[in-house]
């Protein structure tokens, strides 16, 4: 069954991408940051969550309880913004059976496998919580902020990106099906990582969009004709550059990671101890058990057949 906040979210992932990069991030700050320890989101999701907020406004999600340990209450009435769960598996898997005809070309990043998303979680932005109404970035203090910037070092660091990026994608696709993505796609693909790695360097994608060449015709046309799904594949590849050009992103994501697993973790287990005193309280009372008496008879299997 499909999960209609999903789907709605990959369709904000796939319009945000198209707009963001034929306006060159005009009015994007900083990459979406994670409310619990600032980490940030990677994928399809850096899309999808700023397809769903506001230009301008601050790029920080966390859950309803999350924000409450924070002291803070959202707006009332305020919608919830869709987080994607994203299932990586093999084809040959047994889970392989479930995927749709449109599923089939969303390869990724590891050869043979395919990402799938399978589910969603309900985050709330910083701009939806109360006394962050008016919570729109200032584009007088973005200005200051972007002519503190080494600007030349910036763009230097964009074109080592975008030559990176091509020598990247030139191995990834020896490892893969030469015709699984068309030229006009990696095209996007190359800018897109550049764009990221200047504006998680620079703290502005806006600034990535003033820095940065506008992108070749065929990566807009390409953008324009994806798939909404197969948005994921130019993000995820786009991420894994990233990653590997910007070391410091790499330690955030992994730090995150393993917070969130030991979340997830801790998690289970008071779900499964509040489980177990459940049962425990709700058995009801039995009587003694009967004490069977130990003989050498009993110890072999050959005791009182009365038991």
């Amino acid at each position: 069954m499909s999960d209609i906040a999903v789907e709605k979210a990959l369709l904000a992932a796939s319009n945000f991408s198209e707009s963001a990069i034929c306006r060159r991030w005009q009015g994007i700050g900083e990459l979406p940051r994670k409310l619990q320890g600032g980490f940030p989101y990677v994928g399809v999701n850096i899309p999808a969550l700023l397809g769903q907020i506001p230009a301008g406004t601050p790029a920080i999600f966390g859950t309803e309880s999350q924000w409450k340990t924070k002291s803070l209450e959202r707006i009332p009435k305020t919608k919830g913004i869709s987080y994607i769960f994203i299932k990586s598996f093999k084809k040959k898997d047994k889970d392989a059976k479930d995927l749709k005809a449109e599923d089939e070309e969303l390869e990724v990043t590891e050869q043979g496998r395919v990402l799938v998303p399978y589910g969603h979680s309900t985050l709330y932005s910083q701009g939806q919580m109360v006394g962050f109404e008016n919570g729109i970035t200032n584009p007088i203090l973005e200005a200051i902020k972007r002519d503190k910037m080494d600007k030349d070092a910036l763009i230097a660091t964009g074109n080592r990106a975008i030559e990176s990026a091509k020598t990247y994608m030139t191995k990834w696709l020896e490892s893969k099906n030469a015709n699984l993505i068309s030229e006009g796609e990696m095209n996007f693909i190359i800018h897109l990582a550049a764009d990221l790695v200047v504006g998680y360097n620079g703290g502005s994608m806006a600034l990535a969009g003033e820095l940065m060449p506008t992108y070749p015709a065929d990566a807009l046309e390409a953008v324009h004709r994806l798939k909404v799904r197969q948005i994921m594949r130019p993000w995820g590849i786009a991420c894994d550059i990233l990653k590997q050009l910007s070391p410091v992103f790499d330690a955030q994501v992994k730090a995150g990671e393993a917070a969130g697993k030991e979340a997830q973790e801790l998690f289970q287990k008071k779900r499964l101890e509040k489980l177990q005193n459940t049962q425990v309280a709700s058995e009801p009372m039995c009587p003694p058990a009967i004490q069977i008496p130990i003989t050498p008879n009993t110890i072999v299997g050959l005791g009182n057949s009365n038991w």
